[in-house]
């Protein structure tokens, strides 16, 4: 196992109709990362970005599945072994409608609180022993079901770079 690596995934679903929704967070927030975007390199299941970080030994691995979110363990799994590491190398990152917006919680080894993207994680994998970071979306008393796939309002944007900010701070560059 390659104990050199980070991979943080960001949950989301493929194609431009969904790049802008509430259930995208995790996608939108890699690429809110200032690190300079190179070339992605393209495998099946995922693409993912190189990056790496000053005042650190390991290597970054920036992960956009290309699956949808309820099928986000196949591509999670097909990660770990190319990049030959465990699931202690892994950083979720992913929506929450139990959270409210602009607000996000960093967790390791818990279940899935209803979220079918970690569901899928942790039944491909076979373990919750991983990090992730919950960001919160929840905006109104409306059912994540038809929140998911709306367009995140130009106000809840603002917020949501905020929490990107504070997670890159708080999370991120303290890994």
């Amino acid at each position: 196992m390659n104990d050199k690596i980070l991979l943080i995934i960001g949950l989301g679903n493929p194609g431009k109709e969904y790049a802008a929704t509430y259930h995208n967070v995790g996608q939108q927030f890699l690429s809110y990362l200032p690190y300079g975007k190179k070339a992605m390199r393209s495998q099946p299941l995922f693409s993912s970005e190189e990056v790496v970080l000053e005042k650190s030994d390991f290597v970054v691995q920036l992960i956009y599945p290309k699956t949808y979110m309820n099928d986000s363990g196949r591509a999670v799994k097909a990660a770990l072994k190319h990049f030959h590491t465990s699931p202690q190398a892994l950083l979720i990152i992913h929506d929450d409608f139990d959270i409210p917006l602009g607000e996000f919680r960093h967790m390791k080894n818990r279940g899935s609180a209803g979220h079918h993207g970690i569901d899928s994680i942790i039944q491909e994998l076979k373990t919750k022993d991983f990090a992730r970071i919950r960001i919160g979306v929840r905006t109104s008393k409306e059912k994540a079901s038809e929140l998911a796939l709306k367009k995140i309002s130009v106000k809840d944007k603002k917020v949501l770079q905020g929490v990107f900010g504070g997670i890159q701070e708080k999370v991120i560059e303290k890994a």
